[in-house]
């Protein structure tokens, strides 16, 4: 099993079977935060933006980020309501694509995940609940079973929206039944480990994160009207929190720093609130909450004592003091997907707009932008910065812009 310690930056360094090192990549970045640990960067874009390095077409329909290792771009996407895992080189030439389910079509059609590298194998999810384990030069097959069929599990209106999570010899998912609403699974073998019932509820387009509490690591999980911690070993329920809905769209993961878990939704009375966890980890306590700063899938940053998101109703880009719950900065670009590296954020919004923001100077100050005009349909994806690169897919189309000059 994992040492505890290292679970601390969310699986970035884990242990195999053979007690080697295993790397993580996934979403929303190898700490699962929307922190992307690059430097070098350009402080500001000439006026047509970033170099544009190559675009790739034909990946299918679909909402989920890239993931890229030091060498591979892994990337899911739909074509004719089949799931599909593409590979790519780091110049954008398609590698091998490998079919593993079945995709949502109803309506946005397309997975809405990004995958998982651990190590040689990738993990997948589809929005049909196929969840599969790849190995990463080939992808070839090396299990793969479906959370509705094979664990009770209870699709959403809008399809499985989770991207796998990895500790150690452990994956988890999250099936959304009555009785089956969080389960872990031995990532080699995708033989089960435990079955939690959680609150009983529905997924909420979310993905769980892990989070050290002592000598037991905690999974935290939302579903539909609630926020869950479950012993990562063990499968036991610890606490749950009343999210006190209005809706049950929260697809925004939550994040854990200095024993307090935030959470930042659209569709709650609370919309984004600050959980102080106990000492044994067997309890939360609200500290605040704020309505007006509300986001649905775009994600949030925490930068030193603020987090940082668009709003939902109000479609600025908003920074907030984590001591106070109050809102001190904004300013008005659209809504979307918000990430941070090398002390500058990146906002793309759903018009489809990239936007570069210093934040080093305390305000939010927009110094540079450029339009996305390849792809297809929403401009939903959250974007992914790795050596030097910005990944953004829209639709069927992934495109990388060169944002240092040595790459």
């Amino acid at each position: 099993m994992i040492n505890s310690i290292l679970s601390v930056l969310f699986s970035l360094a884990l242990l195999s079977p053979g007690d080697e090192p295993v790397r993580i990549y996934q979403f929303r970045g190898e700490s699962r935060n929307g922190i992307y640990n690059e430097t070098g960067l350009m402080k500001e874009w000439p006026a047509e933006g970033p170099e544009l390095l190559w675009a790739s077409n034909g990946i299918g329909m679909g909402y989920g980020s890239p993931t890229v290792t030091e060498d591979r771009i892994f990337i899911n996407g739909d074509i004719d309501s089949l799931a599909y895992l593409f590979s790519f080189d780091l110049k954008g030439n398609l590698l091998w694509k490998k079919q593993f389910g079945k995709d949502f079509s109803v309506h946005h059609g397309g997975p809405r995940s990004t995958p998982t590298v651990a190590g040689d194998l990738v993990y997948v999810t589809s929005g049909m609940g196929d969840v599969a384990c790849l190995r990463y030069d080939n992808g070839e097959e090396v299990w793969n079973l479906n959370m509705i069929r094979d664990l009770n599990g209870t699709n959403t209106l809008h399809g499985y929206a989770q991207s796998p999570l990895v500790n150690g010899d452990f994956i988890y998912c999250q099936p959304g039944g009555k009785d089956t609403n969080l389960i872990a699974m031995d990532r080699f073998t995708g033989k089960i480990k435990w079955i939690s019932e959680g609150a009983g509820e529905i997924e909420a387009y979310s993905s769980p994160i892990l989070i050290p509490v002592k000598n037991r690591n905690q999974v935290v999980a939302l579903s539909e009207h609630s926020l869950i911690g479950i012993d990562a070993k063990t499968g036991k329920t610890m606490w749950i929190h009343d999210l006190d809905t209005t809706g049950f769209v929260h697809a925004n993961m939550p994040l854990f720093d200095d024993g307090y878990i935030y959470f930042v939704a659209g569709t709650t009375q609370s919309c984004a609130a600050r959980l102080q966890l106990s000492d044994d980890g067997k309890s939360v306590t609200e500290i605040w909450h704020n309505r007006s700063f509300d986001n649905c899938m775009g994600g949030f940053v925490k930068i030193d004592n603020y987090l940082i998101s668009t709003g939902q109703r109000q479609a600025w880009l908003k920074r907030l003091d984590v001591g106070t719950g109050i809102v001190v900065d904004s300013v008005k670009i659209g809504r979307g997907a918000t990430i941070y590296a090398d002390s500058m954020l990146y906002t793309y919004t759903d018009k489809g707009m990239v936007y570069l923001i210093d934040v080093s100077h305390g305000t939010l100050k927009v110094v540079s932008s450029f339009t996305v005009t390849q792809g297809t349909n929403e401009h939903f994806a959250h974007p992914v910065i790795k050596n030097g690169v910005l990944y953004v897919r829209r639709g069927d189309a992934l495109m990388a812009y060169l944002l240092r000059a040595n790459v």
